[in-house]
């Protein structure tokens, strides 16, 4: 029996699709969860966007990747007149701008976990128990109460974020740093390919389909891709088994729009290999 190669990469993409909309409900979990341990009731909006920046970055690359299926794929030549195409480039100019807003989110949060941190000054967690203040480990919250409280932490020097509402110790601040750098760090990668794969298609919309540009950005591209899978990689090394899943995931469909952009160069270089023999016919 033939395997239909198209087929099957068709369906492999829209399984894909529908885990990253699973997925985007797991994390306005999470991101609700994290709100009700480090948010106060009277804080300003800027700071509950800054809670919420997962899931609003979620729900921007869903309609990001949407955006880039129905251009590079789903969407035909005639279909996609000049009105159309403006309308798309302005929501993807939109998204692009709340893009932004999660790397300042998360800039903003490793500010904080640097250098808004406060010496808690208690010899253990049962000093703090049953007073509504949660301990972080590994970017997970759990209330400081009186059954637990003994065997929370792992050393003696505790330190105070969110004004007071979480605490952790030496070891697990020390985490937090580093994870708040790598989430840093994959969001600017992430954009760097938006601006990558903006370039690529821009080029296309003219015609180009190979050339130094288009190898340079497909390069730059395979390290930016590569680098996130190492970021993905140490995530499912440290029990984030969630950032991994998600991160494979999104590098996944992402992988789709590339072979759709792929797809379409092919078509191009046909084209433009019709209209050279036709010219040269005509010689």
């Amino acid at each position: 029996m033939r395997v239909d190669f198209h087929v099957l990469k068709q369906s492999i993409k829209w399984i894909v699709y529908s885990l990253l909309l699973v997925n985007s409900a797991l994390y306005l979990n999470w991101d609700w969860h994290s709100a009700t341990h480090t948010m106060g009731s009277a804080e300003p909006l800027i700071k509950w966007l800054q809670v919420y920046a997962t899931s609003i970055d979620y729900a921007v690359w869903l309609v990001l990747i949407a955006l880039f299926e129905l251009e590079t794929y789903v969407l035909s030549d005639a279909a996609f007149t000049p009105l159309v195409r403006r309308l798309m480039h302005g929501i993807r100019l939109l998204c692009y701008l709340f893009l932004i807003h999660t790397v300042y989110a998360y800039s903003a949060n490793t500010y904080e976990v640097y250098f808004e941190v406060e010496n808690a000054a208690v010899p253990d967690l049962c000093q703090v128990a049953d007073r509504s203040i949660s301990f972080v480990s590994n970017q997970q919250y759990t209330y400081v109460d009186a059954q637990n409280c003994a065997r929370l932490g792992t050393g003696q020097d505790y330190f105070l974020l969110d004004d007071g509402r979480v605490i952790t110790d030496f070891v697990n601040l020390a985490r937090e740093k580093w994870l708040a750098w790598l989430d840093l760090a994959e969001a600017v990668l992430w954009l760097f390919i938006m601006v990558l794969i903006e370039l690529t298609i821009r080029l296309q919309d003219r015609g180009v389909s190979s050339g130094t540009a288009i190898t340079t950005l497909n390069y730059l591209k395979f390290a930016a891709y590569t680098a996130l899978v190492g970021i993905a990689v140490h995530w499912g090394l440290t029990d984030l088994l969630l950032n991994f899943w998600d991160e494979m995931l999104w590098i996944g469909g992402f992988a789709a729009i590339e072979m759709n952009m792929s797809d379409w160069r092919e078509e191009l270089e046909e084209a433009n290999g019709v209209r050279s023999h036709i010219a040269h016919t005509k010689t």
